[in-house]
């Protein structure tokens, strides 16, 4: 399988802006969570997000594990607390472990 890598420049650039839209539009942040939470079962908070950003949705739900490829995104979640692995969607390093819920 042939990788792309990811063009994260801009979003590197922009990543505060990212995170500081939820601040801005808390009501579509609350029920995006919700939604997602309506899927989870319930009680459960053991997974990983993909793609997990500045791990706002993460601490949101209870997820303590994450998967971001853009540096100044890992940047913001780290300071979450969340444990954020350096990876792709495409190319995980999980092999040997199982996620009950994947976001």
């Amino acid at each position: 399988m042939n990788i792309v890598p990811l063009k994260s420049h801009q979003v590197e650039i922009h990543a505060s802006e990212y995170y500081e839209w939820y601040d801005k539009y808390p009501f579509v942040f609350e029920s995006e969570v919700e939604a997602i939470r309506d899927e989870l079962p319930l009680g459960d908070s053991v997974g990983i997000e993909i793609g997990l950003a500045t791990g706002r949705f993460s601490v949101a739900l209870g997820l303590k594990e994450g998967v971001e490829p853009v540096f100044e995104l890992r940047k913001i979640a780290l300071s979450s607390w969340i444990e954020v692995i350096d990876a792709v969607a495409e190319k995980l390093p999980l092999k040997e472990q199982i996620k009950k819920n994947v976001l």
